[in-house]
């Protein structure tokens, strides 16, 4: 997760999902 995607980020199961 990039810092424009940190923002909408899935919380799934990604690197930073916020």
């Amino acid at each position: 997760a990039v810092s424009e995607r940190l923002e909408l980020a899935p919380a799934g199961g990604r690197s930073e999902p916020q």
